[in-house]
């Protein structure tokens, strides 16, 4: 991140070359005035990120999240562990026909249905057992 180079093409007809010249020095003013805070933000910012990666990758319990259509999006080891799948395997993929039982599915799915109606949002994927729901994100364990 520590290089600036010159942009592509310009992308609108509304800029004259004048104005694109002066927004190009501003932006380049801006970056090298505010740089020494950026950088070692982003890098606290992505220490934080993997440290909370290792605390939830290395957690006794399986931590999965799902977006809002019930899709995983990370998966831990003991996920991996307890459900016997790689995570490469499940990302992207529905979460409640990897956990439950076929049979179990449907049943499931109309409790989520319910508790969406309860809550106003529509979430479309509930776990089985004690789950915790927060944003667009369902949190359980065994």
């Amino acid at each position: 991140m520590g290089r600036w180079r010159e942009p592509g093409p310009r992308s609108s007809p509304y800029i004259t070359a004048e104005g694109e010249r002066a927004l190009q020095n501003e932006l380049r003013a801006l970056w090298l005035r505010r740089r020494q805070e950026v950088v070692p933000a982003l890098a606290a910012a992505a220490a934080e990120g993997a440290r909370f990666s290792q605390v939830v990758d290395n957690a006794f319990d399986a931590v999965i999240t799902t977006d809002r259509h019930g899709l995983v999006i990370s998966w831990n080891r003991t996920a991996s562990t307890m459900f016997r799948y790689a995570e490469d395997d499940v990302i992207g993929e529905r979460l409640l026909p990897l956990i439950l039982p076929p049979d179990s599915v449907q049943r499931h799915q109309q409790a989520l249905l319910d508790l969406a109606a309860q809550r106003g949002t529509d979430f479309q994927a509930i776990p089985a057992g004690q789950h915790q729901i927060q944003d667009d994100h369902v949190i359980f364990s065994r």
